[in-house]
């Protein structure tokens, strides 16, 4: 189940074949440092909610489905790295910022390497310090423009660095509010 990469951390495998076949799971289980495996499947697990320190680290682009009703990542935390996923189908709201994943309170976030398809926000970050968000690819399916989000939103953040990402169809590609030294 749990391999061994340093004295601390570990590394949790989740795929079909493998005795733990659920995000979810791997991310209750796993302890600090760890980093999380994810072969290539298709995840329906509804909202995902990261918030302690982990890589999350995807295999040839495992699936995370939001089945079109659900937020998809929820992060808020301290050192955490979200790396070679496709999230999709995020659900929509005209009352709520949903995102395929969603930032809240963090610092020292990775985003990366990731493609975001079919979202209504597709990474949407507030209040949080020091987030990479680099070499992602961010699409979206617009009805009209209150029922479409922006591609990469920040609000309230700082020292956030958005570098080579490629983002459509979203109200606006990349939008700051109350962001400094960005």
């Amino acid at each position: 189940i749990i391999l061994s990469t340093a004295l601390a951390a570990r590394t949790i495998v989740v795929g079909k074949n493998q005795p733990i076949t659920s995000v979810r799971k791997a991310i209750e289980l796993a302890k600090e440092k760890d980093t999380i495996l994810v072969q290539p499947g298709v995840y329906k697990e509804g909202n995902i909610i990261i918030n302690k320190n982990i890589i999350l680290l995807g295999q040839n682009y495992p699936v995370l489905d939001g089945e079109k009703k659900f937020e998809i990542l929820t992060v808020s935390g301290v050192n955490i790295t979200i790396k070679g996923f496709q999230l999709q189908n995020c659900g929509q709201s005209a009352m709520n910022d949903y995102a395929s994943i969603k930032l809240i309170d963090s610092k020292n976030v990775l985003i990366e390497d990731n493609r975001v398809i079919n979202s209504f926000f597709g990474i949407h970050v507030s209040n949080s310090s020091f987030v990479t968000i680099r070499h992602n690819t961010v699409s979206g399916s617009p009805t009209s423009e209150q029922n479409t989000g922006n591609g990469i939103h920040l609000w309230k953040c700082d020292h956030a660095l958005i570098d080579t990402n490629y983002v459509t169809g979203h109200r606006d590609g990349i939008y700051f509010e109350f962001v400094t030294e960005s």
